[in-house]
């Protein structure tokens, strides 16, 4: 019997066209979890799980370098204000964005790529600055996505 090899978390590839400076700079990515609402007929006795409940997903969470520009920061945040709170009726767009996450094997080949429709932000983190630091560490930020579905293919 083949020992089965085991997905490692280091190799994949993350893209989202809207934000293509954030994407350079991704660290981590979450594929998210789902979960089966479990509609349920009352009985007497017990009570009887039907299937065909409503599938929910977990949100998508990236964590990102930010740039010393901070393109990859503003991208985000700018997608966020055009979405939630522009300033004028002109600023207001309903942008949604597909994004795809791709798992690679041990050798970098691609072997299951999760495809997410009309993702969009919802959460972006703070930027921490401390002079106390002892050595450079870069600033990384948490960016969270709600999104329609998504689906995976094998590659």
């Amino acid at each position: 019997m083949q020992q089965p090899t085991y997905l490692n978390p280091i190799n994949f590839i993350f893209t989202l066209a809207r934000a293509p400076n954030t994407v350079f700079n991704v660290q981590s990515v979450s594929l998210p979890g789902m979960a089966l609402s479990t509609p349920e007929v009352p009985t007497p006795f017990v009570r009887i799980p039907l299937s065909g409940g409503q599938l929910s997903y977990d949100e998508l969470r990236v964590t990102f370098k930010v740039t010393e520009d901070m393109s990859s920061y503003l991208e985000i945040f700018d997608w966020m204000v055009k979405l939630g709170h522009p300033d004028t009726l002109a600023q207001y767009e309903d942008l949604k964005s597909d994004c795809t996450l791709v798992m690679l094997d041990h050798s970098m080949n691609p072997i299951v790529r999760c495809n997410f429709k009309d993702a969009m932000p919802v959460s972006i983190g703070s930027v921490e600055f401390d002079v106390t630091l002892q050595d450079v560490q870069y600033a990384t930020v948490d960016a969270t996505f709600k999104f329609l579905r998504y689906e995976y293919v094998k590659l």
